[in-house]
């Protein structure tokens, strides 16, 4: 049988208590992970379709997703604050469907 376990294990570091258990339990994905992946799916899918995105406004999206992404981490890490599993995923998920829209943009432009 295909461990799903250990493949994720080398994308996320797979804390339970920063999981949603009710998805899989042990969990393969963090809840900001879960997020990030489901995003990148999201955003890909989503600039398939819709060809007009200005490669610029594009860029300033994801940099200010990044940017809470990394408040959020810090907030956890630097105030010991737990921000739970739905601000995990929500920022990941804001992320992943920026960056998943930059592979898109970068592949239409390429002509691949």
């Amino acid at each position: 049988m295909f461990d799903f376990h250990t493949l994720f294990s080398h994308i996320c570091h797979q804390d339970p208590e920063r999981s949603f258990l009710f998805l899989w339990d042990p969990p393969f994905l963090c809840a900001r992970c879960t997020g990030f992946y489901s995003g990148i799916i999201i955003g890909s899918g989503y600039l398939l379709i819709k060809t007009k995105l200005k490669l610029k406004y594009l860029l300033i999206i994801t940099g200010f997703s990044l940017v809470i992404v990394a408040i959020n981490v810090g907030i956890e890490r630097i105030f010991l604050i737990d921000t739970g599993n739905a601000i995990r995923a929500i920022t990941g998920l804001f992320a992943g469907i920026c960056v998943g829209g930059l592979f898109v943009q970068n592949f239409k432009k390429e002509g691949l």
